[in-house]
């Protein structure tokens, strides 16, 4: 399978069909997750009775213009994040040179935190801020009818020689609300390719799926809070276990990736999630916060099917955990660790370099830190300050 672009269009030429819109992921790697977000919006467009087409071209494909022109969309959209600029504003480039005036949205992490930098630098012409599934058909719909902008919440946009931010739109309470993620809107057998997205596991059809929004914690370099808040918000087991008896059902697969920021904040939810995964006989795996390592839990995880547990450990170095809030110590990492290791859970570790403040010592007690956990798997990324994230405010201000 190629998998140049990964698209399908619906009902092309229905008389009901307000308007086309066509949704583009500018990725700049070789991701086996599908665009659930885009997805989720596909299928909360199509309820509005707009045509949609999703694109997720691979990073030096262009070939995707010839398929955006066959659809013919009236309104491009984009879901950015901040590594994703470059390549946006490259597809944003082939997009006005074969569209001209089509009306470009921009949504996600990216153009949540930094609304009129993304109209100004990028060129887009409306943000939707924080979660777009009510947002952006509003827009699409104020739009189509050409009426006045200023009652949508959570859009920010250019009026004259002004950039105008509306209100923020409150956050989803009810996830259950939303539709499930529109997997006719792509190729999807282009994203179950092996060895799948569970780390030291060979597998066949395995894909991710999103059960929660929303994480409690203060890291100072994440800015996953911008979009989604403080509280997490969960959807029902129910309804996360009719989008995976779905999955199995059509698509036959055998793994399931939670991309959740953490899975284990519920205690009571995940013991009824791991009596529904175990009837699956899925293997699946998640991230987690070394502060909810409990052995019963993690017993009952690998019971159920738990393969892999990815911690953010980031550092050694009580002073630097302090300094990035991470609302841990080296010890609540040994204790996790050791847990896993008891209970027969693979264990992934996150580090960061090169954090604010810190010194070869630190640096030092991160490596011995490592070294003692004996992860599974070792991730180490240079700390970055991403716009949203409260580093990335620190950093401006120290300049």
């Amino acid at each position: 399978h190629s998998g140049h672009v990964s698209t399908r269009t619906i009902q092309v030429g229905d008389d009901r069909l307000t308007m086309r819109i066509t949704l583009i992921r500018p990725r700049t790697g070789n991701t086996p997750d599908p665009p659930l977000g885009l997805m989720i919006l596909a299928a909360c467009t199509r309820e509005k009775d707009h045509a949609v087409q999703i694109l997720d071209p691979n990073p030096e494909d262009n070939s995707f213009i010839a398929e955006m022109d066959e659809f013919n969309p009236d309104v491009v959209g984009f879901s950015i994040l901040t590594t994703q600029v470059s390549r946006t504003r490259e597809i944003l480039g082939l997009v006005r040179k074969a569209f001209m005036d089509i009306p470009a949205i921009a949504g996600g992490i990216h153009p949540t935190a930094l609304p009129e930098w993304t109209i100004e630098k990028l060129g887009i012409d409306f943000v939707v801020r924080g979660e777009g599934e009510i947002t952006f058909p509003e827009l699409l719909d104020a739009l189509d009818s050409k009426s006045n902008l200023s009652g949508v919440l959570g859009i920010t946009y250019k009026q004259d020689n002004d950039i105008v931010s509306n209100p923020d739109r409150p956050l989803i309470c009810d996830l259950d609300s939303l539709p499930m993620p529109d997997r006719n809107a792509v190729d999807f057998t282009r994203y179950l390719r092996p060895p799948g997205n569970i780390r030291g596991k060979y597998l066949r059809r395995a894909t991710s799926i999103i059960t929660s929004r929303g994480c409690p914690f203060g890291c100072i370099f994440c800015s996953s809070h911008d979009l989604f808040g403080r509280n997490v918000r969960r959807r029902s087991v129910a309804h996360v276990m009719k989008e995976i008896n779905l999955l199995i059902k059509d698509y036959d697969v055998d793994g399931i990736w939670f991309l959740d920021d953490t899975l284990l904040e519920s205690p009571e939810w995940l013991t009824e999630l791991c009596a529904e995964m175990k009837k699956t006989g899925l293997p699946w795996g998640c991230q987690a916060h070394v502060r909810r390592a409990d052995e019963t839990l993690f017993r009952m995880m690998k019971d159920s099917g738990c393969l892999q547990l990815e911690f953010g450990v980031e550092s050694g170095s009580p002073k630097i955990l302090r300094r990035l809030r991470k609302g841990s110590t080296p010890d609540d990492a040994r204790r996790a660790f050791a847990i896993c290791r008891k209970v027969g859970i693979r264990a992934l570790a996150n580090f960061m370099i090169g954090i604010p403040d810190e010194t070869e010592d630190d640096a030092e007690m991160s490596f011995r830190l490592a070294r003692e956990l004996r992860p599974d798997h070792v991730v180490v990324t240079f700390t970055t300050p991403l716009p949203g994230s409260d580093l990335f405010d620190e950093s401006i201000e120290k300049g």
